[in-house]
C-alpha cells in the first residue's frame, strides 16, 4: 500500500456511540498509521472523501457494506430484544439485511452468547465476529462521570442518582411500527401514577431521577413530560449531550442505579456491578410484537420488577438499604455477557482492525489502486462533460451525465454541471434550485457557491448575487476567483445595481 487508508468512522448520536468511544481512545500507533475521520451520518457526504475511504466503521449499519471495501459493525448493544430475521414485525426484505451482514469483515462482539443472538438476526457467518467488547464500555469507567453530570445538571450535587432509560416503542424513523403497549400518561406506564407523591419519595430519600429517553423517542415525548423536569426529576436529552460534547455512556457512570424495562443498556451497566431495576409494564404485550431473544425474561434480567408505583419505591428502598441485593444473580449472568469486563475494548477493537489489514495488504492494495483508478477514470469523464457544457452541446452532456451517475454518486462537481445544463437549457430557475441543493448537500463547498453567484447575476437578482459572492470571498483558497468575485461585487455597486 503505497499510501495511508483512509478510514471513516459514522455515529448516529451521542446516546452511547461505540465509534465516538473508539475514535476518542485512539491509539497514537493508529493515528500516525491510518487517516482517521468521525463524520456525523447526516454530514458524512459533505467531506470530499468520504465515498472514497478505505474502511467504512458504522454502528447502526448507516453505510451500506461494500465487498471492495473493508467493513466494521459494532453495533449498539447486547440484544434481548427481537431484531432483523428474529423481529416478529420486521418488514424488511430479508435479502436486504442478508446483503448487508454478508459483507462485513468484522463484527465487535461481547462474547460467544452475543455471536450466537446477533447470528439469529441477521444470518452471518461466525469468523465474521471478533470478540473484543464494546468500546462505549470502556467510558463506564471514567472517574470523572458524577462531576461532568453535575455540570450539566447542577441540582444533583449530594444526591444519589437514579437512571431511567426505557426503550423505544415508536419512533421517528419508523413511526408506523410500535412495539408493546403501554400508557404514555406518565414516564413508567404504570396504569396510576401519583407524580407528587413520588417526588416526595425522591425528596425525602435525597435521591434524583435522571430520564434518558431513546433518541429515536425524544422527539415524541419531551413535550408532554415536560412538567416532570422539576421536583427531583431531569431529563438529559441529546441537545445537552451535543452542547457538552458528551456521549451519555461518559455519564452512566454517575448513576447509583439503573432502571429500564427492555432497553439493553443494562447489560452494559452491569459492568459496574450496580443495582438494577425492571419495569416490564407491558412484557406480554411485547412478547407478542417484538419478541425477546432471551427466556424467561426473569431470569435474563436480574432485578426487581415493579409494575406499579409502589412497587417502584418498595424496590428503590430495598436497594437504599441493601445496596447488593440481587448481586449474586448479576454475577451468573455477567461472565455469559462480557467476556471482558475491563475498560480496553477500543484498544482491542482497533489491534482487530489493524491485524485484519495487515493479513489482507495484498487485497486492500489492490482494491486501493482500484480506487485510485477509478476517482481517475471519473475526473476524466467529468471532464468531457464540461467541455460537452463549454460547446453547448447540451443533450450529449445531459446523456453522459446521466450515464455517470449509474455508476458514481453525485458530488459538488455534479451539481454544478447540471445547473450549467439548465443555463444552456434557458432553465435559470432550475439551475439556481440545483446549485442551491447543492450547497445543502456540500455546504463547505466555495465552487458551488461562485456559481450560485453568477446565476443570480444572470437572473437579475443582483442582491443574492452580490451575497454569494462576498460568501465565496469569504469560503475560498483561490485568490484568482476571489479577486474576480470583488470585482463582480464593484461592478454591481458601481453600475447602482445594488447598495
Amino acid at each position: 500500500m503505497n499510501q495511508r487508508l483512509k478510514v471513516a468512522m459514522l455515529m448516529s448520536s451521542y446516546s452511547g456511540s461505540n465509534t465516538l468511544a473508539l475514535y476518542r481512545n485512539m491509539p497514537d500507533y493508529i493515528r500516525d498509521k491510518y487517516e482517521v475521520v468521525l463524520h456525523e451520518l447526516n454530514h458524512a457526504h459533505q467531506h470530499p472523501d468520504f465515498y472514497h475511504s478505505d474502511v467504512y466503521i458504522n454502528t447502526h449499519g448507516e453505510y451500506p457494506s461494500n465487498p471492495g471495501k473493508l467493513n466494521v459493525e459494532l453495533w449498539h448493544g447486547f440484544p434481548i430484544k427481537g431484531m432483523a430475521f428474529m423481529d416478529r414485525e420486521e418488514k424488511t426484505d430479508p435479502a436486504e439485511i442478508f446483503g448487508y451482514w454478508s459483507d462485513i469483515n468484522i463484527i465487535a462482539s461481547y462474547s460467544p452468547l452475543y455471536n450466537t443472538l446477533m447470528n439469529a438476526c441477521n444470518g452471518a457467518r461466525i469468523e465474521q465476529y471478533q470478540i473484543t467488547g464494546m468500546p462505549r464500555n470502556d467510558l463506564l469507567f471514567n472517574d470523572n462521570s458524577t462531576q461532568r453530570l453535575t455540570k450539566m445538571i447542577p441540582e444533583l450535587a449530594g444526591k444519589k442518582i437514579l437512571f431511567f432509560m426505557p426503550t423505544f416503542r415508536k419512533s421517528v424513523v419508523t413511526p408506523e411500527k410500535i412495539d408493546g403497549r403501554k400508557t404514555e400518561s406518565n414516564l413508567f406506564g404504570f396504569e396510576h401514577f401519583d407524580q407528587a407523591a413520588f417526588a416526595h419519595f425522591l425528596q425525602e430519600n435525597n435521591l434524583a431521577l435522571v430520564v434518558k429517553l431513546h433518541p429515536f423517542e425524544e422527539a415524541y415525548f419531551l413535550d408532554s413530560f415536560a412538567d416532570w423536569n422539576a421536583q427531583n426529576i431531569y431529563f438529559l436529552t441529546n441537545e445537552m449531550l451535543i452542547a457538552e460534547q458528551a456521549d451519555l455512556y461518559e455519564l452512566l457512570g454517575a448513576a447509583d442505579l439503573l432502571m429500564t424495562d427492555y432497553s439493553s443498556v443494562y447489560f452494559d451497566y452491569m459492568l459496574l456491578d450496580r443495582p438494577l431495576l425492571f419495569t416490564p409494564v407491558d412484557l406480554e404485550q411485547y412478547r407478542e410484537t417484538r419478541g425477546f431473544l432471551l427466556e424467561p425474561y426473569e431470569y435474563w434480567t436480574p432485578g426487581p420488577k415493579a409494575l406499579d408505583q409502589q412497587q417502584l419505591t418498595d424496590a428503590i428502598s430495598v436497594y437504599l438499604h441493601d445496596p447488593t441485593a440481587y448481586r449474586e444473580q448479576r454475577q451468573q449472568l455477567l461472565p455469559l455477557i462480557h467476556t471482558y469486563t475491563d475498560n480496553r475494548s477500543a484498544m482491542r477493537v482497533w489491534e482487530t482492525i489493524d491485524r485484519y489489514i495487515v493479513e489482507h495488504a495484498h487485497q486492500i492494495a489492490q482494491q486501493q489502486q482500484h480506487t485510485t483508478e477509478n476517482r481517475q477514470l471519473q475526473e476524466q469523464i467529468k471532464q468531457s462533460i464540461y467541455t460537452m457544457i463549454e460547446q453547448g452541446k447540451v443533450m450529449d452532456a445531459e446523456r453522459s451525465l446521466q450515464e455517470y451517475l449509474q455508476t458514481a454518486k453525485a458530488d459538488a462537481d455534479v451539481f454544478s454541471m447540471k445547473a450549467m445544463i439548465h443555463l444552456l437549457a434557458g432553465q435559470l430557475q432550475d439551475a439556481i434550485d440545483t446549485l442551491n441543493k447543492g450547497s445543502e448537500f456540500f455546504p463547505g463547498n466555495a465552487d458551488l457557491i461562485y456559481n450560485l453567484a453568477y446565476m443570480y447575476e444572470n437572473a437579475s437578482d443582483w442582491q443574492n448575487a452580490s451575497l454569494h459572492y462576498q460568501k465565496f470571498i469569504l469560503m475560498s483558497d483561490n485568490e484568482d476567483l476571489k479577486q474576480a468575485a470583488q470585482q463582480k461585487i464593484q461592478l454591481l455597486k458601481q453600475e447602482g445595481a445594488w447598495e
